[in-house]
C-alpha cells in the first residue's frame, strides 16, 4: 500500500488495531493487524541470545498465545 505524503500522516497516527488485514483466499476471516502480529512469537522477546533457556521460555509461551 502507498500513502500521497498529506496521507502518510494520517497513516502514521493509526494503531495496528486500527487497521484491518485480509488474507487473500476463499475462506479467509479479516481481522487486525495487531491480531496478525502477535501471531508471531520470536524468542529474542524473551532474551534469547543463543541460550537454551530463552528459546524453551519463547516456545513455553505459545499455548497462552492460542499456538503450540
Amino acid at each position: 500500500m502507498t500513502f500521497a505524503p498529506e496521507q502518510s500522516r494520517a497513516a502514521a497516527a493509526l494503531s495496528s488495531d486500527q487497521v484491518s488485514y485480509q488474507p487473500l483466499g476463499a475462506t479467509v476471516v479479516e481481522r487486525t493487524v495487531r491480531d496478525k502480529l502477535r501471531e508471531q512469537v520470536s524468542v529474542k522477546d524473551f532474551g534469547a541470545i543463543g541460550d537454551r533457556a530463552a528459546i524453551q521460555a519463547a516456545i513455553d509461551q505459545l499455548p497462552s498465545l492460542g499456538g503450540g
